[in-house]
C-alpha cells in the first residue's frame, strides 16, 4: 500500500526507524539516521507510470534503508524506469511534480515495483497554479495533468482550494458561490446532471468554494437558502463555474407611503422560512438569493398577511408591499382572527386582502368582510340589524337597507335573524329600513353610539265575525304591501301574520264577497283586524205585499252565487259589506237589482211581483165570457197562465219585459216586449168580427180545418178560409168589427 509523503509532519515512525523527509522545489534531501541493523543489498526495479500505464520521466525514486536514512535511488528515464541496489527490507518513495508518495512497509524487490499517477482535469479557465503543503512557490497547472496521490493546494484566479488526489482519475472544477458584491457565500449545495441528477453532500465553504467532481459537459444546479439556479455547460464555462446571487430587497410602506416595520417577513423557497432575518428595519429587509428562482414573500402585519411572488433577477430585485388603512366606526368592540384574536383600534394598517371583522363578539358573532387594497385609506361604518318575531324568534330573509346619501343595500337577515354590513363614510344619524314580507319599518338613531338596529314584528290577527258577532269560517285574508299578500284562510274564525309596524290595507273575501279596510295602523303591540259580515234578508212579496214562495235568490260576487229559495217570502245570507247585484227568479220571471249597498247592519233586499191581468175582449170591447181563451207568457219557456173564465185570468210576475200569447177557437195571437212594472198591469187581447157577405164561407184553418160561422169572433192574424163554390183565400184579420172576407 502506498502513502503520500506527509509534508506537514517533521518525523514519522517507520517500524523501528525514525525517518525525516524534507522536500523542496529542487528535489528531496535524504537525512541519514543511525541504525545498528544491516541488510544484504538487493536489486530494485522501480517504475513511475501515468494513469494510462505510460512511463513518466524525471520522477525521483528514493529508498528508506532499514539502517536509517533516505537515499536517492535515481531519476526515472523516458520509460519511467529506475534500477539500482538497495538494502533488503527498504521502503520506497517517489517525488514527482511537487507530489510525493511512500510505501507503508518494506518492499518485496523480487518483482518490479510501480508508482502510478492519477490524471487530474480541472475544468476552470484562467491561470491555474498548484503547490504542495510545506513548499513555497507555485507551479503552473496544465489541465489535464498527471499527479501523484496526495493533497495539493490550487490557486484559480486568486481563489485557493485544496485538492486531494486519490488512486483514480479526477475531473472537476472549483465552483464558486458569491453574493451580489462578490463575497463568498457559505452553505451553498449543489447537484449535477449525468444521465440523472446526482446530489453530492459537499457545500460551499466560508470562501464560497466547493470542489465539484463532475464530468465535462454536465449541467450544475446551485441551491442557496431555498433559491436555485441551473447552468448549462456553456454558461458554466462563461462564468468560470461561478454562481452569483442577486440582492432581493423587500420594502414595506404604510398607506401614506412611509416606512413600516414588522417582524414577520418570510419567504417560500422550498419551504417557508424567515426572509433576511425575518423583520424590516426602516421598512426594508434584504437577502441574497440565486437569480432565475421564483420566490414567494409573505408579510404579516396586524395579523393580516399578503403573499407576492417574483422571479429573482440579477443584480438586484425589489419587491414592494404597502398596507391600507381602515377607519371603522362601530359602537362596540371589533375583533378579527388570524393566528389569535385581536381587537381593532381606529386607523389601523392592514396588509392588502379581505379581512373578516367580528362585531362585538368572536367566531359566532356577526361578521363583515372588508377588502383592503394597497394604499387604501378606507372610512367605513358598521351596523348590525336584527329581525325577531313577536315571540322573540329570529326571522330570516328580512331585507335591510340604510340611508347614506341614498338608500344602500346592507344585506338579508340570516337564520339568526341578523345581518351585519358596512357603509362607506363616517356616518352619524342614520336611518335603517327593514323589509319583511312586503312590510317595512324605518329606525333612525346615532350610529356611532348605537350601531345596533333592532326590529320586531307584530302578531296581527285577522278575524271574521258574522252579524251575530260569532267567529266564522272560511274567509280568505290578505294585506297590501307593494302588492296584495296572502295571509291565509280563517280557521276558527281567525288567521295570523307577523308584520312590521306601519299602516296597511287589509282585505277579506267571504263567499265571493270582499271588504277592504284601508290605513289600518299596526303598532308594536299585538293587533286585531276585524271583519264582520252583514245579515242580508232577501224578500219576495206579491203585488199586494204578501210573502211569496218559492222565489230563488242569487247575488253576484265574481260570479252568480246562490242564496236559496224563499220560505215565508224570505231567505237570508251573510255577506261582507259592499255593493252587489241581486237577482230573483219566480215562476220563470227574473228581476235584477244592481249596486245594492250592503252596510254594517242587517239589510233587506226586497223583490215585489206585479199582478198581471190578461183579458180577452170581443170586437166591441166586451169581455168574452162564453168561450174562455188560454193565456200564457214566455220566461225561458212558454208558461201557462190559465183560461180566461169570465173574460180574464191573472198571474204574479216579476217586473220585466215578456211575450204574452192568447189562444182562442184555435187561433193564436202573441204580444212581444210587453213591459211589466208597477203593482198591477193589464194585458188585453181583442178579437175581430169576421163577416162573409156572400155567405159562402164555410171553414177556416187554425191547426186544422174548423167550421166558420158568419159573424164569428177570431183573434187577429192571417188565416185561410174555405168557400162554397170558390177557391180558398187567405185574409189578415184585425181586431174590431170590420173584417169582411169574400
Amino acid at each position: 500500500m502506498l502513502r503520500p509523503l506527509d509534508l506537514r509532519a517533521s518525523f514519522r515512525p517507520l517500524l523501528v526507524l525514525v525517518i525525516a523527509a524534507v522536500l523542496a522545489f529542487a528535489g528531496i534531501v535524504a537525512v541519514s539516521i543511525s541504525s545498528t541493523t544491516s541488510a544484504a543489498d538487493v536489486t530494485a526495479t522501480v517504475y513511475l507510470k501515468d494513469s494510462t500505464g505510460a512511463g513518466l520521466e524525471g520522477g525521483r525514486i528514493l529508498y528508506g534503508s532499514p539502517n536509517g536514512g533516505w537515499y536517492t535511488l535515481g531519476f526515472t528515464d523516458a520509460n519511467g524506469l529506475v534500477t539500482g541496489s538497495v538494502p533488503s527490507g527498504s521502503y520506497l518513495g517517489v517525488a514527482f511534480r511537487e507530489g510525493s508518495v511512500y510505501t507503508s512497509g518494506p518492499v518485496d524487490f523480487s518483482q518490479p515495483y510501480t508508482f502510478t499517477t492519477s490524471k487530474v482535469t480541472m475544468l476552470n479557465t484562467g491561470g491555474m497554479l498548484y503547490a504542495t503543503n510545506g513548499n513555497s512557490g507555485w507551479r503552473t497547472f496544465t489541465s489535464p495533468m498527471e499527479l501523484l496521490p496526495g493533497t495539493y493546494l490550487f490557486n484559480n484566479a486568486g481563489s485557493r482550494f485544496w485538492v486531494t488526489v486519490g488512486d483514480t482519475n479526477f475531473t472537476g472544477a472549483l465552483v464558486k458561490l458569491i453574493d451580489s458584491q462578490g463575497n463568498g457565500l457559505e452553505g451553498g449545495t449543489w447537484a449535477y446532471y449525468d444521465s440523472s441528477w446526482k446530489y453530492p453532500t459537499t457545500t460551499t465553504n466560508a470562501n464560497g468554494h466547493l470542489l465539484a467532481a463532475v464530468p465535462s459537459g454536465s449541467t450544475i444546479r446551485m441551491a442557496y437558502r431555498g433559491s436555485t439556479q441551473t447552468k448549462s455547460w456553456s454558461s458554466l464555462q462563461r462564468s468560470n463555474f461561478t454562481f452569483q446571487t442577486a440582492r432581493v430587497t423587500v420594502n414595506l410602506r404604510n398607506a401614506d407611503n412611509q416606512p413600516l416595520d414588522t417582524n414577520a417577513v418570510s419567504v417560500y423557497a422550498s419551504g417557508w422560512r424567515p426572509f433576511g432575518g425575518g423583520q424590516t428595519v426602516g421598512g426594508t429587509v434584504s437577502e441574497e438569493l440565486l437569480p432565475t428562482s421564483e420566490i414567494t414573500v409573505k408579510i404579516t402585519y396586524n395579523q393580516s398577511s399578503q403573499q407576492r411572488s417574483v422571479v429573482v433577477l440579477a443584480p438586484s430585485t425589489t419587491l414592494d408591499f404597502q398596507t391600507g388603512r381602515l377607519n371603522l366606526t362601530h359602537s362596540a368592540p371589533v375583533r378579527w382572527y388570524q393566528t389569535s384574536w385581536s381587537t381593532y383600534t381606529n386607523g389601523m394598517e392592514f396588509m392588502p386582502g379581505t379581512i373578516r371583522f367580528y362585531l362585538n363578539g368572536y367566531a359566532t358573532a356577526c361578521s363583515v368582510d372588508i377588502t383592503i387594497a394597497s394604499g387604501d385609506k378606507l372610512v367605513k361604518s358598521a351596523l348590525v340589524a336584527t329581525l325577531r318575531s313577536s315571540t322573540n324568534q329570529p326571522i330570516a330573509g328580512g331585507v335591510v337597507t340604510a340611508y347614506a346619501s341614498s338608500w344602500k343595500s346592507v344585506g338579508t337577515t340570516d337564520d339568526d335573524g341578523r345581518v351585519c354590513g358596512t357603509l362607506d363614510g363616517k356616518l352619524s344619524n342614520t336611518s335603517v329600513r327593514m323589509t319583511h314580507a312586503g312590510t317595512t319599518q324605518t329606525i333612525s338613531q346615532h350610529l356611532p353610539t348605537d350601531s345596533y338596529y333592532d326590529f320586531m314584528t307584530t302578531a296581527v290577527t285577522v278575524e271574521l265575525r258574522n252579524s251575530a258577532g260569532d267567529l266564522t269560517d272560511t274567509g280568505d285574508a290578505s294585506y297590501y304591501a307593494g302588492s296584495w299578500k296572502t295571509i291565509g284562510s280563517t280557521s276558527g274564525g281567525t288567521v295570523s301574520v307577523e308584520m312590521l309596524p306601519g299602516s296597511y290595507s287589509f282585505a277579506m273575501t267571504y263567499n265571493g264577497t270582499r271588504q277592504q279596510l284601508n290605513s289600518v295602523a299596526i303598532s308594536d303591540a299585538n293587533s286585531v283586524v276585524t271583519f264582520s259580515t252583514t245579515n242580508v234578508i232577501v224578500k219576495l212579496v206579491d203585488s199586494a205585499g204578501a210573502p211569496l214562495d218559492t222565489g230563488n235568490a242569487t247575488y253576484y260576487a265574481g260570479s252568480w252565487r246562490a242564496i236559496g229559495d224563499t220560505e215565508d217570502g224570505a231567505v237570508a245570507v251573510e255577506m261582507l259589506p259592499g255593493s252587489y247585484s241581486f237577482a230573483m227568479v219566480y215562476n220563470g220571471t227574473r228581476q235584477q237589482l244592481n249596486s245594492v249597498p250592503i252596510g254594517d247592519t242587517t239589510t233587506e233586499v226586497t223583490f215585489q211581483t206585479t199582478g198581471v191581468i190578461v183579458e180577452l175582449r170581443d170586437s166591441n170591447g166586451d169581455l168574452i165570457v162564453d168561450a174562455p181563451g188560454a193565456a200564457s207568457y214566455y220566461a225561458g219557456s212558454w208558461r201557462n197562465i190559465g183560461d180566461t173564465s169570465g173574460g180574464t185570468v191573472s198571474v204574479e210576475m216579476l217586473p220585466g219585459s215578456y211575450s204574452f200569447a192568447m189562444t182562442y177557437l184555435g187561433t193564436r195571437q202573441q204580444l212581444n216586449a210587453v213591459e211589466v212594472s208597477g203593482n198591477t198591469d193589464t194585458v188585453t187581447f181583442q178579437t175581430g168580427a169576421v163577416t162573409s157577405t156572400t155567405g159562402t164561407a164555410n171553414g177556416y184553418y187554425a191547426g186544422s180545418w174548423r167550421t166558420f160561422t158568419n159573424g164569428m169572433e177570431l183573434l187577429p192574424g192571417t188565416y185561410t178560409f174555405r168557400f162554397t163554390g170558390s177557391p180558398n183565400k187567405a185574409f189578415a184579420l184585425q181586431p174590431g168589427p170590420v173584417n169582411t172576407i169574400d
